[in-house]
């Protein structure tokens, strides 16, 4: 589950300890991944760790979801060891509470995409970044992920601000100053703003690195993680991860112009006007052109001839509607959102928005279940 370096050097105990472990992840010693109602009835907030055939099928369901891209199972795990794992639960061993931190943070970076978004800003604000940092995870490339399935740039730029803002109150131990005091991530990022005086670009990064009033009491090791510390921070906040070769600036200017226009509360008006606008600025390589790819056309649901885009032919797209939800409510296992009845509201406003009333009943509750379900 984690990427092991050539410098890890483990005993002959610790050997057979691995090799035990990889038999009973691969199922190889006859262990079953849980099921969603196996998970259901385990008291979490109990002394289930105290149970060896519990410890060894979480470890065999985690390599189960990850091996199968089991989503759901994963995220419904994830939900059972969200009390533990932000420290809701409390006389627990400290054995115990390493391997939950431990299978949650897995689950966390392999399915990034699926938590929701409180959970991504409380990783952030946590030991979470650093411990993946070292373990190899490209924390920029998993953030890309997600920001490029948002359809909304205002939500890209509000998820990524928002995950800045953890970033720069994580107290997370890293690093010393000149008097070799240990320092926190906190400290690195205050003064890294005010040495950046808020411009936040490369040049001013790679100078801060290298100045000794900051980092003489630093190990290389050290100063090498605050950098990509700083650098994750640098590209939330000035909006290249919400912008793949693009910035913020320019997203701000668009959403100020649909706002004068009074398209500011239509999420996909981003797309449909500016994507089709010859004079639109570069944001990205694939936008500002008048001609749309047939993959571009697919997801916005635009017809072939693109000179017809009145009113009543602006449709949106049943997996665009899902995906807009979901980046606003967060993942919901099964459809199960917390606030059902915001849900509703919202999609009810999108049916007024597309004038397509279908929207408003993709949503319903099934009464043989009793759930609230996705219409199919």
């Amino acid at each position: 589950m984690y990427p092991i370096s050539p410098e890890d050097k483990l005993g002959e105990g610790a050997l057979r300890d691995v090799t035990e472990l990889i038999k009973t992840m691969r199922g190889e010693d006859g262990t079953l991944p849980f099921t969603d109602e196996e998970l259901s009835e385990i008291e979490w907030q109990g002394q289930w760790y105290d149970d060896q055939e519990v410890v060894k099928q979480i470890f065999r369901t985690v390599y189960f979801c990850l091996n199968q891209n089991k989503t759901d199972l994963a995220m419904n795990l994830r939900f059972c060891l969200d009390p533990i794992a932000m420290q809701k639960v409390v006389g627990l061993p400290t054995e115990t509470r390493e391997l939950v931190y431990s299978v949650y943070n897995v689950l966390c970076l392999y399915f990034f995409y699926n938590i929701p978004d409180g959970v991504a800003y409380y990783l952030f604000e946590s030991g979470f970044v650093v411990l993946a940092l070292k373990l190899g995870f490209k924390l920029e490339d998993i953030i890309a992920d997600v920001t490029n399935r948002m359809v909304a740039f205002d939500r890209r730029k509000v998820f990524c601000i928002e995950l800045s803002a953890s970033l720069g109150e994580n107290m997370t131990t890293l690093g010393a100053d000149n008097n070799h005091e240990e320092k926190n991530i906190k400290y690195w990022v205050d003064n890294f703003r005010i040495y950046s005086q808020g411009n936040f670009g490369g040049p001013d990064l790679l100078n801060f690195a290298a100045d000794k009033n900051y980092f003489g009491g630093c190990s290389g090791d050290d100063r090498e993680l605050i950098v990509k510390v700083l650098q994750l921070y640098t590209h939330l906040i000035n909006g290249y991860l919400a912008v793949p070769n693009g910035d913020l600036a320019a997203v701000d200017k668009r959403l100020k112009d649909l706002e004068s226009a009074g398209k500011a509360d239509d999420p996909l008006a981003y797309f449909e006007d500016y994507l089709l606008s010859s004079d639109a600025p570069v944001v990205n390589q694939n936008f500002g052109s008048s001609e749309l790819s047939t993959e571009e056309k697919e997801i916005l649901n635009i017809p072939n001839d693109t000179n017809d885009t009145n009113e009543t032919n602006k449709k949106i797209d049943v997996l665009v509607v899902k995906k807009l939800i979901m980046s606003e409510f967060g993942y919901a296992e099964g459809g199960q959102f917390e606030d059902v009845g915001a849900v509703i509201n919202r999609l009810q406003e999108l049916a007024a928005d597309f004038n397509d009333p279908e929207i408003a009943d993709l949503y319903y509750f099934d009464e043989q279940s009793g759930e609230f379900k996705w219409r199919e």
